[in-house]
């Protein structure tokens, strides 16, 4: 079986997206593996082909669109604000200058997320928002901005009101590009849920997985450096088990009348 491997979902700030490239070199140099297929640009096409060794996802896709294509080898632990063990949460964010104290006061107001299918833009919204919603409405605004820094960005230039930030991007920004954030803060945090999953194809075979789930961790022992910048203390052995709580939080969402960021 020919092989594909990515690291497409922290790729800022630059100290970031090099580190990332570094591991997943590291991590092909350790199972032997020489020559990989070229990764398509679109992020479903790579997280779904037949020969995907290892990537790391979205968790929302994964329990939602990809569930019978792949398998769940291991969870990052990060040392970041607002990560706890192999959970992270989002920050919800406004502009720094917004005197309101309260998510209920945004009711009516302009929101961005990264994507309909993010679990930390949209879901862990959805699940805050939702005892708040009226008639399936909360927000005036919605449109999706495709990135998390795309969304500080809009914020920033006063062109939404409030977005939620995946904790670790936030802790990346904050480390290696705190200009960033300058114009933002954090009005509340949401509840946790299992960090981004480091996946493979269905296919893979037990053996392949627990040697993956021995090759992660062991690159960060060899590589300390390696680890500090991805600020990833260890990775955890996981399961699409693991992550049924992300639809439990959509299903607390859409039985309280808010099936949808709106």
């Amino acid at each position: 079986m020919t092989s594909l491997a990515t690291w497409p979902m922290y790729v800022t700030p630059e100290p970031v997206r090099e580190a990332g490239q570094i591991f997943i070199e590291r991590v092909l140099a350790h199972l032997g593996i020489q020559q990989c297929e070229e990764a398509p640009a679109d992020l479903m096409a790579q997280w779904s082909s037949p020969s995907l060794l290892l990537s790391q996802s979205c968790g929302y896709p994964v329990m939602t669109r990809l569930r019978d294509k792949v398998q769940i080898v291991a969870t990052p632990c990060y040392e970041l604000s607002g990560c706890e063990g192999a959970q992270h949460r989002s920050f919800i964010v406004i502009h720094a200058d917004d005197e309101r104290s309260t998510l209920e006061a945004f009711r009516g107001a302009r929101v961005v997320i990264n994507a309909l299918d993010s679990n930390s833009g949209m879901n862990l919204l959805r699940v805050t928002v939702a005892p708040m919603a009226e008639k399936g409405r909360f927000f005036g605004e919605v449109k999706a901005s495709g990135a998390h820094v795309t969304s500080l960005e809009l914020l920033s230039r006063g062109e939404t009101e409030l977005t939620a930030i995946d904790c670790v991007t936030w802790g990346y920004l904050e480390r290696y590009a705190p200009d960033t954030l300058a114009r933002t803060r954090v009005l509340a945090r949401t509840e946790l849920t299992p960090a981004l999953p480091i996946i493979t194809a269905a296919s893979r075979s037990l053996e392949e997985v627990q040697q993956m789930q021995h090759v992660l961790n062991e690159i960060l022992q060899e590589q300390p450096a390696l680890a500090e910048t991805l600020a990833i203390r260890s990775f955890v052995p996981a399961s699409l088990d693991d992550y049924r709580v992300i639809l439990a939080q959509r299903d607390r969402a859409m039985a309280a009348g808010y099936p949808i960021i709106a």
